[in-house]
């Protein structure tokens, strides 16, 4: 072996030759010593999380997480998912979703868990398509006439709420006082609502033989829990390729929710502008903006039926499950401070007068 030789022509590497790979790691380390050092220092490990990941339990178990965090962010680590940062600090609320929220897009991770149930709608929307929606959205809830409509929804379905009340209070033919599950009740009042204020259709949330909410209901429950388990799911692509398992009765329950809308958007595309213009749901607002036979083709906003389907799942979703949870809530709150019930009486009971001496007047 002639080393000699070998080793002659080896030429050593100029000086400035080392000057870019040096750079190249030395940037590398500094945005991983960054990103450690910017993250929260608790973390939520992925096991714990699975453990926990229970109806009941995962509220508890962010809650004392938030404890630890003394009110500001900790990490949540899933093996395959980026890291996700939890916040109860109302000031990273404002940031991320008011002043920089242009700088917090859904990413092609959200988007792609969340296709099959949101689709293109406002919130798995990024850039321009956010930005349509958006400006469609907030036209159409500026409008008098919806806030008057939404309002009028909430309050004559109130008036079921109460009667249910009134009927387990009385205890029917027993007399006797029967308890109710207030969060199936709101529940089912805010289906009701939210179904006549997006579909303009009523569902019979609120009565005995409610079979086409509970179709509806339930298929989107379930869309909606299905969906968000493939955050724990690392196979869950595999399963969807196979249809079995999980993703088998995603398919089914999402099936079952585009056949109840596309039901009920082909029956409106059968009707003129005119009679959409007499309608006040969201549904119909939309279809508005589409155009018709001898308008404008250049309308600046059009949506095809599936960008309806999904724009209106949307704010099902939006307005659901948040307004059952916070009415519960507030009942539970309720029953644990019966001196703020009191209070509230006395208010209502001084609004009542003052509206029975007006009327007089």
């Amino acid at each position: 072996l002639d080393t000699h030789g070998l080793l002659s022509s080896c030429r050593p590497m100029a000086p400035d030759a080392w000057l870019v790979p040096a750079l190249v790691l030395l940037a590398t380390a500094a945005v991983v010593l960054y990103q450690r050092s910017s993250r929260p220092s608790i973390v939520c490990g992925f096991v714990e999380t699975l453990a926990n990941y229970k109806p009941g339990r995962i509220l508890d178990l962010h809650h004392a997480y938030a404890a630890k965090a003394k009110g500001r962010c900790w990490c949540i680590t899933i093996p395959g998912d980026p890291l996700i940062v939890a916040t109860v600090d109302p000031a990273v609320v404002d940031h991320i979703l008011v002043k920089k929220f242009p700088n917090y897009e859904k990413g092609p991770h959200w988007r792609t868990i969340f296709n099959d149930l949101l689709g293109t709608g406002i919130f798995n929307a990024d850039g321009a398509g956010w930005k349509k929606q958006r400006k469609v959205a907030s036209h159409e809830f500026a409008a008098k006439t919806l806030r008057e409509y939404m309002f009028g929804q909430f309050h004559n379905h109130g008036k079921s709420i109460m009667r249910i009340l009134d009927e387990a209070a009385a205890g029917g033919a027993s007399g006797v006082s029967s308890p109710v599950d207030v969060q199936d009740i709101f529940a089912r009042y805010t289906l009701e609502t939210i179904g006549q204020i997006g579909f303009g259709t009523t569902l019979h949330a609120l009565e005995d033989d409610g079979s086409i909410a509970n179709s509806f209901g339930d298929a989107f429950n379930a869309g909606t829990q299905l969906s968000g388990d493939r955050f724990l799911d690392p196979l869950w692509k595999l399963k969807r390729l196979l249809n079995v398992g999980s993703e088998r009765r995603l398919a089914a329950a999402l099936k079952r929710v585009r056949s109840f809308s596309a039901h009920i958007i082909s029956l409106r595309r059968e009707e003129s502008q005119a009679e959409l213009a007499e309608r006040q749901d969201l549904l119909s607002r939309f279809m508005r903006h589409m155009p018709t036979k001898g308008a404008d083709e250049g309308q600046e906003f059009t949506f095809s039926d599936t960008e309806l389907h999904y724009m209106i799942i949307n704010f099902v979703l939006a307005g659901r499950d948040t307004t059952a949870n916070l009415l519960t809530w507030t009942v539970y709150q309720l029953s644990k401070n019966p001196d703020v019930i009191t209070k509230l009486r006395d208010e209502a009971e001084e609004y009542r007068a003052a509206r029975a001496e007006t009327a007089k007047a």
